[in-house]
């Protein structure tokens, strides 16, 4: 995988999400990345979060020592853009605490837009 996608700003900030989905047409790249290349990501590039459960936003926060807000917002995402999805590796319960939800385990991708 070209690191640079991770770590370079082509286009917009770096969107967080909870799943892997494709909200535009077009060739994508998804890529499975480590946590601390996701730590790494967060530190040299603007994110914003589209996570929209508050339990998954604290995760990530405790994950990537940031601020994660929750942020039930629409995303489409644009050529160049990249997202980083943070998807726990099993179906989890309801009720599940921060650190519970953690301990299950995550995979962690990031899913860049080549072209329309």
């Amino acid at each position: 995988m070209d690191e640079a996608l991770l770590y370079e700003q082509p286009a917009g900030p770096v969107i967080f999400l909870s799943s892997s989905i494709l909200t535009s047409d077009g060739q994508y790249l998804l890529r499975t990345i480590s946590p601390s290349q996701a730590q790494k990501a967060v530190s040299v590039r603007r994110f914003e979060s589209a996570i929209g459960h508050e339990a998954t936003a604290v995760t990530v926060s405790m994950l990537l020592n940031i601020d994660c807000p929750m942020n039930r917002k629409i995303f489409k995402q644009e050529v160049g853009q990249s997202a980083t999805i943070f998807q726990p590796t099993k179906r989890l319960p309801e009720g599940l605490t921060p650190c519970e939800s953690l301990q299950a385990g995550n995979t962690n991708q990031l899913l860049h837009l080549l072209s329309t």
